[in-house]
């Protein structure tokens, strides 16, 4: 499932990130355009986007744990050196196994993922904005 690199727009100013594990404001993930930081967990970053193809906003969920991994200045998310990589690894298939259990579900309680991808070294999903 991968797509296309997260890259910024080469003319347009770069804001400031919220923290140095989020992707700034501008950075773009196919169709899908980073806004701002919403909320940040010791295992993910939840972001405001813009979804070009629907134009509706979007909220994206990148798999990022705060004790296991870095970005570098490219914007590709590793594994922390030191860190066994075992546990980075079952934390993304947990993610990535999640992101599948709510795009399935029918509920009203629910926020249902609408996209899925990997990207950067790391996985995201696409969900309504509420």
């Amino acid at each position: 499932m991968s797509e296309s690199a997260a890259s910024p727009p080469s003319s347009a100013p770069q804001p400031r990130r919220a923290s140095a594990r989020a992707l700034a404001a501008g950075v773009r993930w196919a169709e899908f355009e980073i806004e701002r930081v919403l909320c940040e967990t010791a295992t993910s970053i939840v972001y405001l986007a813009t979804d070009h193809a629907l134009e509706v906003q979007v909220a994206v969920k990148e798999y990022m744990p705060l004790q296991l991994a870095w970005r570098d200045t490219a914007g590709l998310v590793h594994p922390a050196e030191g860190r066994p990589t075992d546990a980075w690894e079952a934390g993304l298939r947990a993610f990535i196994g999640e992101a599948r259990l709510l795009a399935r579900a029918d509920h009203p309680a629910l926020v249902r993922v609408t996209r899925l991808w990997e990207a950067q070294g790391t996985a995201c999903c696409a969900m309504p904005y509420v």
